[in-house]
């Protein structure tokens, strides 16, 4: 059953689309926001791979990534199927324990030919490999 609690959360969470977060990595700053695609993942992965984070702290990710705070970036690690070129790291807490928030940034070619960095909350995790 495509739950209501799903389509409560994902309806929600719609709402973070047009909120946008600027963070420092390192010696540059970058925007992060939100997006259907990454919100779907946050709701459908994020229970398995985080003890700490529960279903109710979705509707306050956005005050959970200003409060984070930048831990490093990587490339891939395998192949994707998506858009995703890279990810970066950051640590927030969350009910006493620490949470890791997951940014997602894809690379896209505008029509004009030149590329332009989309990042946003993808998933969150109890740990970074």
């Amino acid at each position: 059953f495509a739950s209501v609690a799903r389509r409560y959360y994902h309806t929600k969470m719609s709402a973070f689309n047009s909120v946008r977060i600027s963070k420092n990595i390192g010696n540059k700053s970058i925007t992060i926001g939100f997006n259907s695609y990454g919100n779907r993942h946050l709701y459908s992965d994020t229970f398995r791979r985080s003890k700490t984070f529960q279903k109710g702290d979705l509707l306050y990710l956005p005050q959970l990534l200003n409060a984070s705070i930048y831990v490093r970036s990587s490339g891939l690690s395998k192949p994707r199927k998506d858009r995703i070129t890279g990810f970066h790291y950051f640590k927030a807490r969350l009910h006493g324990n620490h949470v890791y928030l997951n940014v997602a940034e894809e690379t896209r070619r505008m029509k004009d030919g030149r590329t332009r960095k989309e990042r946003y909350l993808y998933s969150i995790t109890d740990k970074i490999k």
